[in-house]
C-alpha cells in the first residue's frame, strides 16, 4: 500500500490481534523499521507507527507486508484502519469570534 501526502508527519492507525503479522515502512523509499502488528488481544484503533519529524512538504510512505509473525501470532494478517497527517506548519486558532447583523 502507498500513500503520497502533504504534511509533516504521518501516523499508522490498525488493529493489532493475536493473529497479526508484520509489515516494514517505507518513507520516501527509505526503510524506518519492520512494525509487529500482533497482541495478545484485539486493540482497536492502535497506533502502531508514527513519524513526526519530516520535513515540510510532499512525502510518500509505503507498507510492504512482510508475510512475516512473531511466534505467539497464528497468521500473518495485517489490519489497516487509517493515515493521520500531521503538519507542524499549521497555526492553531487562538479565539472565535461571533457577530450578529441586528436589521
Amino acid at each position: 500500500m502507498t500513500l503520497t501526502f502533504k504534511g509533516t508527519g504521518i501516523k499508522v492507525i490498525g488493529c493489532t490481534n493475536k493473529d497479526r503479522g508484520k509489515i516494514e515502512v517505507l518513507i520516501d523509499g527509505e526503510s524506518q523499521g519492520v512494525v509487529d502488528t500482533y497482541s495478545a488481544s484485539t486493540v482497536r484503533q492502535a497506533e502502531y507507527f508514527s513519524k513526526e519529524d519530516l520535513t515540510a512538504g510532499i512525502h510518500t510512505i509505503q507498507l510492504k507486508v512482510l508475510n512475516e509473525k512473531q511466534t505467539a501470532s497464528s497468521n500473518t494478517k495485517i489490519e489497516l484502519d487509517a493515515f493521520e497527517i500531521l503538519d507542524s506548519t499549521l497555526v492553531a486558532p487562538t479565539g472565535v469570534e461571533v457577530s450578529s447583523n441586528p436589521e
